[in-house]
């Protein structure tokens, strides 16, 4: 288990690209494509991780918005493509606050 000073650790934070959430644990997918499995909830991590740089777009994702490619719709849905080439979905709740927070950001 990742300690939880190791995800405040901010050069471990930036190697972060998203985090998926599966049945009961997450596993957070870096930039060098190790992943880390955790058993830690989605809603534990987004108390730990910095609100400024990490969203949670879906009920199955947190992204580190700073590695976020473009934004683009299919079907009606929108989609964050990320710069390992990952498509995730982005949750109609979640759309409007998480495209506002982006033109922050960039």
């Amino acid at each position: 288990m990742l300690e939880d000073s190791s995800l405040k650790n901010t050069p471990f934070q930036n190697n972060i690209i998203y985090i998926e959430k599966f049945d009961s644990y997450s596993v957070i997918i870096m930039k060098d494509n190790e992943q880390i499995v955790l058993d830690d909830s989605l809603n534990d991590l987004e108390t730990i991780l910095p609100s400024l740089i990490f969203y949670r777009i879906h009920r199955s994702y947190i992204l580190n918005i700073t590695e976020v490619v473009e934004f683009f719709y299919k079907k009606n849905n929108l989609f964050a493509l990320l710069s390992n080439g990952k498509a995730v979905p982005v949750s109609r709740r979640r759309r409007k606050e998480l495209l506002s927070k982006f033109s922050i950001i960039c």
